[in-house]
């Protein structure tokens, strides 16, 4: 290997990390908007132009996994195009179509992560990043929390500045909730698969972290993968006392901290409304068609353009098509997890991006995390990450080009 191709390695590594760092910290990525353009909008479009570079020079990359992500790309594309023009039918604005369409177009960007992450170095480095995310954002948070209760910092001036910005969304008058959240209960899912004393350590402050977010949707969806993750790991302790502490979450959540927190009970009751109105609603709305074909993007649900139930909202805008193209990648990554062997290694990484996947498909039935960036991103890199792990080291494992 020569010095071009260890330059083109580094510089490679080097921009991946800067762009999953800012999916994975970034949330709805608001926090970087400078007028209309985010740096979200920017590392989209150098993941387009890396990709095309990488193609063009000829490097060694995994072609098998291009192809795929290639097919995913034009699957995307016939689907959701298919929802344009039935909106478009239909008479809705396009404005509303557009938003409906831009969080999802994250999908062009599949064959990046196809080519990147054909080396098992760049996976293992994918596990470190998600590990680092995690413990940031539970310093953050504990941080954050602990210097309102001291008084360092002004719930009043909290609210004004983060509020604003349409990324935090706040419980009472004591705790708050920020979309890259998401990236809590992941990280959680990986220490605890990993294991060691530090990585115990460090799950403990997260999924503490995490249990005080107050989001059902997050202690449920975690509490039932790591719990599944385990009995693959057939760690049967660690099961047992992962059992118990949901227990001990579950009751925190739902009774002992909502109580203990002004105005937080309120909200959690016209939140249960909203998301029981809006299943009424599809099921006395939906016609064979919609379910078939759907209404198109742009269509309103109960009134509004977006709701937390991502399935539904899949469902009454792309019909079951569309619903069964977003379920394809949860199929194809236990494909690729049931290929890693028990005595692999790897098979604890592998079980942690496997379940992970799981908890975001979870996760969206409350909080519409799939079909936007910040959740369909690590569905795409955990995707990709599985298929790498799931070859034989011994045919494909050392690649000529290791990132």
């Amino acid at each position: 290997m020569d010095d071009c191709e260890i330059e083109q390695i580094f510089m490679i590594k080097g921009f991946y990390t800067i762009a999953v760092l800012e999916l994975f910290l970034g949330g709805g990525g608001r926090l970087t908007e400078i007028g209309s353009v985010s740096f979200r909008m920017v590392i989209f479009g150098l993941c387009l132009c890396v990709t095309l570079w990488l193609m063009v020079t000829h490097f060694d990359y995994d072609r098998d996994a291009v192809f795929l992500a290639l097919g995913l790309t034009v699957a995307y594309v016939a689907v959701h195009l298919f929802g344009v023009v039935n909106g478009v039918f239909r008479g809705a604005d396009a404005v509303d179509i557009m938003s409906d369409l831009q969080p999802s177009l994250f999908w062009l960007i599949a064959p990046f992560f196809a080519v990147v992450l054909g080396s098992r170095l760049i996976v293992y480095h994918n596990a470190r990043l998600i590990c680092l995310t995690g413990i940031l954002l539970a310093v953050f948070y504990m941080t954050t929390l602990l210097s309102l209760a001291q008084g360092f910092l002004d719930f009043s001036e909290l609210y004004e500045k983060l509020n604003s910005t349409g990324e935090f969304f706040f419980r009472g008058d004591s705790f708050f909730f920020y979309k890259g959240f998401l990236y809590l209960a992941i990280a959680t899912v990986f220490l605890i698969a990993i294991s060691g004393r530090l990585a115990v350590l460090g799950a403990i402050l997260v999924a503490t972290a995490l249990l005080l977010t107050l989001t059902r949707g997050f202690v449920i969806s975690a509490a039932i993968v790591i719990i599944l993750m385990l009995f693959s790991l057939r760690r049967w302790i660690s099961m047992a006392v992962a059992v118990m502490l949901a227990a001990v979450a579950f009751f925190a959540v739902w009774i002992y901290l909502p109580e203990m927190t002004s105005g937080f009970s309120g909200q959690r009751d016209v939140s249960n409304n909203i998301r029981f109105d809006d299943m009424i609603f599809m099921l006395k709305n939906a016609t064979p068609i919609t379910l078939l074909v759907g209404e198109g993007f742009g269509s309103y649900i109960n009134g509004r353009l977006n709701i937390e139930n991502s399935y539904l909202w899949l469902w009454w805008k792309l019909g079951f098509l569309g619903l069964i193209f977003w379920l394809s990648p949860l199929v194809m990554a236990m494909f690729y997890y049931c290929r890693i062997s028990r005595d692999d290694p790897d098979y604890r990484l592998g079980c942690a991006f496997f379940y992970s996947i799981l908890l975001v498909y979870i996760q969206t039935a409350t909080n519409p995390y799939l079909n936007n960036p910040i959740g369909l991103s690590f569905v795409l890199i955990a995707l990709f990450s599985l298929r790498t792990l799931g070859k034989s080291v011994n045919s494909d494992g050392m690649r000529k080009v290791v990132l």
